[in-house]
């Protein structure tokens, strides 16, 4: 067996552990009914290419939160790790340099925003970059006010499965509405990622790598397999499985009701 071939093969052996079990929730029925956290997002997003400048279509979203620091309270949102914009709410604007550095510190960010711990405090301090919003402050107070549970719940969706030290991961970003399935060996003998649309629908232009290492004809087998996958409810987070039981009991009510209304 050719180097390729041994590829094929491990490729398929992982990607076989989706199917594994029949027991879990259909990846297309979760996405359906979890729809509603990613539409969410995309409206923040929304607001944020129109209001933030040089903001493009696929920046990173990562975290959105009205937090009391020091006796005020600030909309804070998280970009990429270090990027943020704080906003004063009692002030109604965007906070400066000068009152980050007075009334902030690294620990706040790792308390509140999941930033990694750095030996000089002051690394974070000086190279957080802040972002400002020069749009319309009330109206993003007001909708992250009015959209705050489902901000608070997990916005991201990632399991995996392994054979010895070779993996393969499933991740759903709701903040992006993107979907990913990897396959990964340390040594990097296998390193593929399949980009996917919130519907299930292959990015149209996966990396020219990808393809040529696994073959089209293969991409399209995978591609036709993959809304089939049935996701174990012990691997997904908690808040995501009850808001998902939650939608799934009220279609069943909905239905109940238009049935007997017949």
């Amino acid at each position: 067996m050719n180097e390729k071939e041994k590829k094929d093969a491990l490729r398929n052996q992982l990607f076989a552990k989706y199917f594994e079990s029949d027991e879990g929730i259909l990846v297309t029925d979760l996405l359906e009914k979890l729809s509603f956290i990613a539409d969410t997002w995309q409206t923040l997003r929304e607001l944020c290419i129109k209001n933030i400048k040089y903001f493009f279509p696929r920046k990173s979203l990562e975290k959105i939160r009205i937090i009391q620091n020091k006796e005020k309270k600030y909309l804070i949102l998280k970009f990429l790790c270090e990027e943020y914009i704080i906003i004063d709410i009692e002030k109604n604007e965007n906070i400066s340099k000068i009152d980050f550095q007075t009334c902030f510190n690294t620990s706040f960010f790792i308390q509140h925003f999941d930033e990694e711990i750095k030996e000089d405090e002051k690394d974070f301090m000086q190279n957080c970059m802040l972002i400002k919003y020069n749009g319309n402050i009330n109206e993003l107070i007001n909708f992250y006010t009015k959209n705050q549970n489902i901000f608070e719940l997990s916005n991201k969706l990632f399991y995996k499965y392994k054979i010895g030290e070779a993996l393969t991961y499933f991740c759903i970003n709701f903040t992006d509405k993107d979907i990913q399935i990897g396959f990964k060996t340390p040594d990097q003998f296998l390193y593929e990622t399949l980009h996917f649309s919130y519907d299930l629908i292959p990015c149209p232009i996966q990396q020219e790598t990808t393809v040529s290492v696994i073959g089209q004809e293969r991409l399209d087998v995978m591609f036709k397999e993959i809304p089939k996958i049935k996701i174990p409810e012990p691997l997904i987070p908690e808040d995501l499985l009850q808001e998902y039981k939650k939608q799934n009991e009220n279609v069943k009510r909905d239905l109940k009701i238009k049935n007997d209304t017949k």
